[in-house]
C-alpha cells in the first residue's frame, strides 16, 4: 500500500522540518493525499487517548471503525475547481456539488464518497488507479465509480468491486470514432463486440452473486414482492441490476430508462444501508 510504504518517511522529513509541499515532492505523491494521512494520524491518536481515559463500555462505543480519509468530500472543492480537474462541464459539476451538500446536510456520507471517485477517476487521480484511463462512455464511468461503493453499502461484498475492474480490463465500452473506412469500421465494430461479450461473460457470475445478496436482504425482511415495487432503495436497486452486467444497456420498456446510471447510484446511497449476516 502506498500509505504503508511512504508514511514513515513522511513523517520523519516533517520532524525535520520539511513542508507538506516539500515532502510530497520527495515521495513523488499528492500534497492532498498527505495531509490526509497525517489528519488520519492524528484523529487516531487522540481517539487512542480517549480509549485509554474511558471506562470498558465507553471504548466499546469509540472503536467503532472511522470512516477512512479518502472516502470524505475535500472541504476546498467547488464547482470551477471539480469542473476543470475532472474536465467537466460546469453545469454538471454544479449538479454534482448539489447533490454532496444535500447529502452532507442529512449526514449522508455515501453520496459524496461516490461523487469524489466518480471525479477521482475522471480527473485521473483516484486513489490505487492513478494514470487508469476513465471510461469515455458516462455510464461505464459511473459503473467503475459507484460498484465499489456498493459493495460496502451491501455488507461488505467484493463482487460489484470485481465487475468494475473487469470493465477496466475489459474496455467493453465504444470508442470515441471508429476506422476510416468501411473495412476499418467494419473490424473496430468486431473487435468490440468481442470485448463486450468476453467481458459480459467474465461479469456474468459476480452480476449473479450480488443478485443474491439482495435475494437473502429480501429474504431477510421477508419481502415476497417484486423487486421494483419494493420501497426505499430497492426500486434503484432493480434500474442498476437491469443495466448489468451491460451498464450502457438499458431495456426497451425500463421504467427507468430516464435516468442516468449515476442517478440511480445516488437514489440507492441516499438510503441507510442495509444490515445483512450482522453487518451493516
Amino acid at each position: 500500500m502506498l500509505r504503508e510504504a511512504k508514511f514513515p518517511e513522511a513523517q520523519r522529513l516533517r520532524k525535520q522540518g520539511l513542508t507538506y509541499r516539500e515532502i510530497a515532492d520527495k515521495l513523488k505523491c499528492g500534497e492532498r493525499t498527505l495531509r490526509g494521512w497525517f489528519k488520519d494520524a492524528e484523529r487516531r491518536q487522540s481517539q487512542d487517548a480517549d480509549l485509554q481515559e474511558a471506562g470498558p463500555r465507553e471504548a466499546d462505543a469509540l472503536s467503532v471503525e472511522d470512516w477512512p480519509t479518502d472516502r470524505e468530500w475535500p472541504d476546498d472543492w467547488d464547482p470551477q475547481g471539480l469542473a476543470k480537474a475532472a474536465g467537466w462541464q460546469l453545469e454538471s459539476a454544479e449538479r454534482m456539488m448539489a447533490a454532496v451538500r444535500g447529502a452532507r446536510a442529512q449526514d449522508n456520507r455515501w453520496i459524496p464518497w461516490f461523487i469524489r471517485r466518480r471525479a477521482e477517476l475522471d480527473a485521473g487521480t483516484l486513489p490505487h488507479m492513478q494514470g487508469v484511463i476513465a471510461p469515455r462512455v458516462p455510464a461505464w464511468a459511473d459503473a467503475v465509480a459507484g460498484l465499489p461503493v456498493l459493495d460496502k453499502w451491501l455488507g461488505g461484498l467484493s463482487a460489484c468491486t470485481e465487475i468494475s475492474q473487469l470493465i477496466l480490463e475489459r474496455d467493453p465500452w465504444p470508442e470515441s470514432r471508429f476506422g476510416d473506412t468501411a473495412t476499418t469500421i467494419l473490424k473496430d465494430v468486431l473487435t468490440l463486440g468481442r470485448r463486450r461479450q468476453g467481458y459480459a461473460a467474465a461479469a456474468r457470475k459476480h452480476v449473479q452473486e450480488v443478485q443474491r445478496r439482495l435475494d437473502a436482504i429480501a429474504f431477510e425482511r421477508a419481502l415476497d414482492i417484486p423487486l421494483d415495487d419494493r420501497p426505499g432503495p430497492w426500486r434503484m436497486l432493480a434500474a442498476l441490476m437491469e443495466r448489468l452486467p451491460l451498464a450502457d444497456t438499458v431495456p426497451r420498456r425500463s421504467r427507468y430508462r430516464d435516468y442516468a446510471l449515476w442517478q440511480v447510484f445516488v437514489g440507492i446511497f441516499r438510503f441507510e444501508p442495509f444490515e445483512y449476516g450482522g453487518q451493516s
